[in-house]
Protein backbone atom coordinates (compact mmCIF):
# COMPACT_ATOMS: atom_id res chain seq x y z
CA UNK A 1 0.00 0.00 0.00
CA UNK A 2 3.05 1.98 -0.09
CA UNK A 3 2.67 5.70 1.31
CA UNK A 4 -1.11 5.58 1.69
CA UNK A 5 -0.61 3.26 4.55
CA UNK A 6 -1.12 5.20 8.07
CA UNK A 7 1.03 3.85 10.61
CA UNK A 8 -1.04 3.46 13.84
CA UNK A 9 1.65 5.58 15.73
CA UNK A 10 0.75 8.36 14.22
CA UNK A 11 -3.21 8.47 15.26
CA UNK A 12 -2.20 6.72 18.34
CA UNK A 13 0.70 8.97 19.30
CA UNK A 14 2.20 7.10 22.41
CA UNK A 15 5.63 8.34 23.57
CA UNK A 16 8.89 6.40 23.12
CA UNK A 17 9.13 6.24 26.66
CA UNK A 18 5.98 4.60 27.15
CA UNK A 19 6.69 2.15 24.86
CA UNK A 20 9.88 1.49 26.54
CA UNK A 21 8.21 1.06 29.84
CA UNK A 22 4.58 -0.09 29.11
CA UNK A 23 4.92 -2.86 31.45
CA UNK A 24 5.40 -0.67 34.15
CA UNK A 25 2.57 1.92 33.25
CA UNK A 26 0.11 -0.59 32.57
CA UNK A 27 0.39 -2.29 36.35
CA UNK A 28 -0.42 1.12 37.66
CA UNK A 29 -2.65 2.58 35.10
CA UNK A 30 -6.48 3.47 34.74
CA UNK A 31 -8.16 1.24 32.40
CA UNK A 32 -8.23 3.27 28.81
CA UNK A 33 -4.64 4.20 29.74
CA UNK A 34 -3.16 0.99 28.59
CA UNK A 35 0.04 1.23 26.30
CA UNK A 36 0.01 -1.37 23.49
CA UNK A 37 3.09 -2.94 21.72
CA UNK A 38 4.54 -1.61 19.15
CA UNK A 39 3.44 -1.71 16.11
CA UNK A 40 5.72 -4.09 13.55
CA UNK A 41 5.45 -3.53 9.81
CA UNK A 42 6.79 -7.08 8.87
CA UNK A 43 3.67 -8.95 9.97
CA UNK A 44 0.77 -9.24 8.60
CA UNK A 45 -1.96 -7.32 9.41
CA UNK A 46 -5.60 -6.03 8.16
CA UNK A 47 -6.45 -2.89 7.31
CA UNK A 48 -9.62 -1.19 6.37
CA UNK A 49 -9.75 2.05 3.79
CA UNK A 50 -11.01 5.16 4.92
CA UNK A 51 -11.58 8.01 2.80
CA UNK A 52 -10.01 11.78 2.56
CA UNK A 53 -11.82 14.92 2.53
CA UNK A 54 -8.65 17.28 1.50
CA UNK A 55 -7.23 14.32 -1.66
CA UNK A 56 -10.75 12.78 -1.98
CA UNK A 57 -8.72 9.23 -2.55
CA UNK A 58 -8.38 6.53 -0.06
CA UNK A 59 -5.84 5.87 2.85
CA UNK A 60 -5.42 3.02 5.15
CA UNK A 61 -5.56 2.36 8.69
CA UNK A 62 -5.16 -0.42 10.99
CA UNK A 63 -8.68 -2.21 11.23
CA UNK A 64 -7.35 -2.57 14.97
CA UNK A 65 -7.74 0.89 15.73
CA UNK A 66 -11.02 1.59 13.67
CA UNK A 67 -13.64 -0.55 15.30
CA UNK A 68 -14.26 -2.12 18.89
CA UNK A 69 -13.41 -5.27 19.92
CA UNK A 70 -11.42 -6.36 17.06
CA UNK A 71 -9.31 -10.15 17.71
CA UNK A 72 -6.39 -8.97 18.75
CA UNK A 73 -3.19 -10.96 18.21
CA UNK A 74 -1.47 -12.37 21.13
CA UNK A 75 2.27 -11.30 19.78
CA UNK A 76 1.18 -8.20 18.38
CA UNK A 77 -1.56 -6.34 20.48
CA UNK A 78 -0.20 -2.83 18.88
CA UNK A 79 -3.49 -1.34 19.02
CA UNK A 80 -6.67 -1.22 21.02
CA UNK A 81 -9.91 0.52 18.83
CA UNK A 82 -11.75 3.73 21.19
CA UNK A 83 -14.66 5.98 20.37
CA UNK A 84 -12.70 9.00 19.54
CA UNK A 85 -14.08 10.97 16.69
CA UNK A 86 -16.90 8.35 15.90
CA UNK A 87 -20.49 9.62 15.50
CA UNK A 88 -23.99 9.51 14.24
CA UNK A 89 -26.38 11.83 12.87
CA UNK A 90 -29.25 12.56 10.18
CA UNK A 91 -27.01 12.87 6.96
CA UNK A 92 -23.23 11.73 6.97
CA UNK A 93 -22.77 15.49 6.81
CA UNK A 94 -23.90 15.81 10.34
CA UNK A 95 -22.79 12.85 11.68
CA UNK A 96 -18.93 13.82 9.85
CA UNK A 97 -18.92 17.53 11.92
CA UNK A 98 -20.01 15.70 15.61
CA UNK A 99 -17.37 13.54 15.04
CA UNK A 100 -14.86 16.36 13.98
CA UNK A 101 -15.88 18.54 16.95
CA UNK A 102 -15.41 15.54 19.52
CA UNK A 103 -12.02 15.49 17.96
CA UNK A 104 -11.68 18.92 18.81
CA UNK A 105 -13.20 18.60 21.70
CA UNK A 106 -10.15 15.80 22.93
CA UNK A 107 -7.45 17.98 21.24
CA UNK A 108 -8.39 21.13 23.14
CA UNK A 109 -8.90 19.02 26.58
CA UNK A 110 -4.96 17.57 26.02
CA UNK A 111 -3.50 20.78 25.42
CA UNK A 112 -5.06 22.38 28.57
CA UNK A 113 -4.53 19.89 30.58
CA UNK A 114 -1.29 18.04 30.48
CA UNK A 115 0.34 21.51 30.13
CA UNK A 116 -1.52 22.88 33.23
CA UNK A 117 -2.74 25.94 31.23
CA UNK A 118 -4.35 28.79 33.19
CA UNK A 119 -7.03 29.76 30.75
CA UNK A 120 -9.41 32.85 30.65
CA UNK A 121 -12.89 31.81 32.50
CA UNK A 122 -16.32 32.34 30.30
CA UNK A 123 -18.76 35.38 31.33
CA UNK A 124 -22.01 32.68 31.17
CA UNK A 125 -24.16 36.05 31.67
CA UNK A 126 -23.06 37.27 28.40
CA UNK A 127 -24.39 34.44 26.63
CA UNK A 128 -27.97 35.67 27.46
CA UNK A 129 -29.23 31.95 27.90
CA UNK A 130 -31.50 31.51 31.23
CA UNK A 131 -30.40 27.75 31.40
CA UNK A 132 -27.07 29.05 32.44
CA UNK A 133 -27.31 31.16 34.89
CA UNK A 134 -30.09 28.93 36.81
CA UNK A 135 -27.46 25.96 36.46
CA UNK A 136 -25.09 27.80 38.62
CA UNK A 137 -28.05 28.88 40.84
CA UNK A 138 -28.57 25.52 40.93
CA UNK A 139 -25.34 24.44 41.34
CA UNK A 140 -24.94 27.01 44.55
CA UNK A 141 -28.29 25.07 45.86
CA UNK A 142 -26.16 22.16 46.48
CA UNK A 143 -23.28 23.83 47.69
CA UNK A 144 -21.12 24.03 44.54
CA UNK A 145 -19.63 26.60 42.61
CA UNK A 146 -19.84 26.14 38.52
CA UNK A 147 -17.62 27.76 36.22
CA UNK A 148 -16.68 27.48 32.58
CA UNK A 149 -13.46 27.87 31.02
CA UNK A 150 -12.24 28.66 27.53
CA UNK A 151 -9.68 26.24 26.65
CA UNK A 152 -9.71 27.32 22.62
CA UNK A 153 -6.60 26.00 20.78
CA UNK A 154 -4.91 27.11 17.95
CA UNK A 155 -7.53 25.96 15.80
CA UNK A 156 -10.07 28.50 16.56
CA UNK A 157 -12.58 26.23 17.15
CA UNK A 158 -14.99 27.26 20.45
CA UNK A 159 -13.57 25.03 23.05
CA UNK A 160 -15.05 24.74 26.95
CA UNK A 161 -14.23 22.79 29.80
CA UNK A 162 -17.04 22.94 32.57
CA UNK A 163 -15.86 22.37 36.21
CA UNK A 164 -17.70 22.32 39.14
CA UNK A 165 -15.97 21.86 43.23
CA UNK A 166 -18.04 21.31 46.46
CA UNK A 167 -18.24 24.30 48.72
CA UNK A 168 -19.18 22.87 51.74
CA UNK A 169 -16.29 20.54 52.66
CA UNK A 170 -12.30 20.38 52.11
CA UNK A 171 -12.37 17.45 49.53
CA UNK A 172 -13.81 19.59 46.85
CA UNK A 173 -14.86 16.80 44.57
CA UNK A 174 -14.21 18.92 41.56
CA UNK A 175 -16.07 17.53 38.49
CA UNK A 176 -15.82 18.58 34.67
CA UNK A 177 -18.02 18.03 31.47
CA UNK A 178 -16.18 19.57 27.67
CA UNK A 179 -17.64 20.80 24.69
CA UNK A 180 -16.93 22.04 21.06
CA UNK A 181 -17.99 23.46 18.25
CA UNK A 182 -18.09 26.39 15.85
CA UNK A 183 -21.04 27.80 17.45
CA UNK A 184 -19.67 28.77 20.88
CA UNK A 185 -23.72 28.87 22.24
CA UNK A 186 -23.38 24.97 21.22
CA UNK A 187 -20.11 24.12 22.71
CA UNK A 188 -20.60 26.19 25.80
CA UNK A 189 -24.05 23.86 26.35
CA UNK A 190 -22.20 20.61 25.67
CA UNK A 191 -19.69 21.63 28.14
CA UNK A 192 -22.31 22.32 31.31
CA UNK A 193 -24.38 19.35 30.04
CA UNK A 194 -21.73 16.64 30.25
CA UNK A 195 -20.61 17.66 33.35
CA UNK A 196 -24.87 17.45 34.16
CA UNK A 197 -24.61 13.52 33.08
CA UNK A 198 -22.34 13.55 36.46
CA UNK A 199 -23.80 16.37 38.46
CA UNK A 200 -24.78 15.83 41.96
CA UNK A 201 -24.49 11.90 41.37
CA UNK A 202 -20.97 11.50 42.85
CA UNK A 203 -22.29 13.82 45.76
CA UNK A 204 -24.82 11.18 46.57
CA UNK A 205 -23.04 8.22 46.51
CA UNK A 206 -19.92 6.29 48.02
CA UNK A 207 -16.42 6.62 45.76
CA UNK A 208 -16.35 3.26 45.22
CA UNK A 209 -19.43 3.67 43.07
CA UNK A 210 -18.27 6.58 40.78
CA UNK A 211 -15.79 4.58 37.99
CA UNK A 212 -12.86 5.73 37.31
CA UNK A 213 -13.92 9.76 38.89
CA UNK A 214 -12.36 7.22 41.95
CA UNK A 215 -9.46 7.44 40.60
CA UNK A 216 -9.26 10.92 39.72
CA UNK A 217 -10.19 12.35 43.62
CA UNK A 218 -7.70 10.26 44.79
CA UNK A 219 -5.84 13.24 43.26
CA UNK A 220 -7.24 15.31 45.47
CA UNK A 221 -7.95 17.86 43.10
CA UNK A 222 -8.30 21.31 44.30
CA UNK A 223 -8.57 24.73 43.01
CA UNK A 224 -5.63 25.76 45.53
CA UNK A 225 -3.00 23.30 44.03
CA UNK A 226 -4.59 23.34 40.61
CA UNK A 227 -4.41 26.58 38.99
CA UNK A 228 -5.29 25.33 35.70
CA UNK A 229 -8.10 24.24 37.08
CA UNK A 230 -9.81 27.86 37.38
CA UNK A 231 -10.21 30.90 35.27
CA UNK A 232 -6.86 32.63 34.43
CA UNK A 233 -6.75 36.10 37.22
CA UNK A 234 -5.20 38.08 34.42
CA UNK A 235 -7.24 38.04 31.39
CA UNK A 236 -10.45 38.95 31.62
CA UNK A 237 -13.61 36.84 31.14
CA UNK A 238 -14.80 35.92 27.64
CA UNK A 239 -17.55 36.93 26.56
CA UNK A 240 -20.04 35.30 23.85
CA UNK A 241 -19.46 38.90 21.82
CA UNK A 242 -15.29 37.62 21.73
CA UNK A 243 -16.65 35.05 19.53
CA UNK A 244 -17.09 35.42 15.61
CA UNK A 245 -19.67 33.77 13.43
CA UNK A 246 -17.77 30.36 11.56
CA UNK A 247 -20.81 28.76 11.43
CA UNK A 248 -23.35 28.66 8.74
CA UNK A 249 -26.87 27.28 8.09
CA UNK A 250 -25.25 24.30 5.63
CA UNK A 251 -24.13 21.50 7.73
CA UNK A 252 -21.88 20.58 4.38
CA UNK A 253 -20.57 24.41 4.49
CA UNK A 254 -19.62 23.93 8.25
CA UNK A 255 -17.38 20.51 7.77
CA UNK A 256 -15.42 22.20 4.62
CA UNK A 257 -14.44 24.76 7.03
CA UNK A 258 -13.52 22.48 9.27
CA UNK A 259 -11.24 20.81 7.06
CA UNK A 260 -10.08 23.95 5.96
CA UNK A 261 -9.08 24.64 9.60
CA UNK A 262 -7.25 21.37 10.31
CA UNK A 263 -5.71 21.88 6.77
CA UNK A 264 -4.51 25.17 7.63
CA UNK A 265 -2.74 23.43 10.68
CA UNK A 266 -0.96 20.94 8.65
CA UNK A 267 -3.83 18.18 9.51
CA UNK A 268 -6.00 15.97 7.21
CA UNK A 269 -9.53 15.03 7.99
CA UNK A 270 -10.00 11.14 6.90
CA UNK A 271 -13.35 9.39 7.69
CA UNK A 272 -14.39 6.14 7.81
CA UNK A 273 -18.33 5.20 6.81
CA UNK A 274 -19.50 2.61 9.27
CA UNK A 275 -23.16 3.34 8.71
CA UNK A 276 -24.93 -0.55 8.33
CA UNK A 277 -26.91 -0.68 5.61
CA UNK A 278 -29.73 -2.82 7.94
CA UNK A 279 -29.95 0.21 10.17
CA UNK A 280 -29.28 3.27 7.76
CA UNK A 281 -28.50 5.44 10.34
CA UNK A 282 -25.63 7.35 9.68
CA UNK A 283 -22.10 6.26 11.41
CA UNK A 284 -18.73 8.00 11.22
CA UNK A 285 -15.25 7.46 12.17
CA UNK A 286 -13.31 10.40 11.57
CA UNK A 287 -9.95 10.35 12.24
CA UNK A 288 -7.10 14.00 11.76
CA UNK A 289 -4.15 12.05 12.15
CA UNK A 290 -2.46 14.75 14.36
CA UNK A 291 -5.02 15.79 16.58
CA UNK A 292 -4.48 14.48 20.22
CA UNK A 293 -6.55 12.00 22.48
CA UNK A 294 -7.16 13.56 25.56
CA UNK A 295 -5.94 9.91 27.56
CA UNK A 296 -2.53 9.85 28.54
CA UNK A 297 -0.22 9.65 25.16
CA UNK A 298 2.63 11.34 25.12
CA UNK A 299 4.24 11.42 21.37
CA UNK A 300 5.99 14.74 19.96
CA UNK A 301 3.77 17.09 18.52
CA UNK A 302 0.27 19.39 18.84
CA UNK A 303 0.32 18.61 22.51
CA UNK A 304 3.85 20.06 23.46
CA UNK A 305 3.99 22.70 20.33
CA UNK A 306 0.77 24.65 20.43
CA UNK A 307 1.29 25.92 23.66
CA UNK A 308 4.53 27.34 22.20
CA UNK A 309 2.42 28.51 19.24
CA UNK A 310 -0.14 30.63 21.23
CA UNK A 311 2.92 32.13 23.10
CA UNK A 312 1.83 30.65 26.15
CA UNK A 313 5.26 28.65 26.69
CA UNK A 314 8.43 30.15 25.81
CA UNK A 315 9.57 26.62 24.99
CA UNK A 316 7.33 23.08 25.30
CA UNK A 317 7.67 21.34 28.13
CA UNK A 318 9.18 18.22 28.17
CA UNK A 319 7.17 14.51 28.66
CA UNK A 320 8.41 14.12 32.61
CA UNK A 321 7.10 17.92 33.31
CA UNK A 322 3.33 16.88 31.92
CA UNK A 323 0.60 16.72 34.32
CA UNK A 324 0.71 13.85 35.66
CA UNK A 325 -2.89 13.05 36.45
CA UNK A 326 -4.44 11.28 33.77
CA UNK A 327 -7.67 12.91 32.38
CA UNK A 328 -10.19 9.80 32.90
CA UNK A 329 -13.54 10.37 31.28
Amino acid sequence: MGDTAIPPEQVMQFSEYQYAHRETLNKARVDHNWVPQRFDSSKAIEWTPVWSLVTQTHSYLPTAFCYYNYPPSKDHHFCSGDSNGNAAGNTLEEAILQGFMELVERDSVAIWWYNSLQCPGVDLASFDDPYLVELQQLYRDRKRDLWVLDITSDLGIPAFAAVSARTDQEQEGIIAGFGAHLDPRIAILRAVTEMNQLGFYVDDVEPSETGAWEEWNKHNLNRKDHPYMVPNPDIPLKLYSDYGQQWSDDIYEDVMTCVKIAQSAGMETLVLDQTRPDIGLNVVKVIVPGMRHFWARFAPGRLYDVPVKLGLFAEPLREDQLNPIPMIL
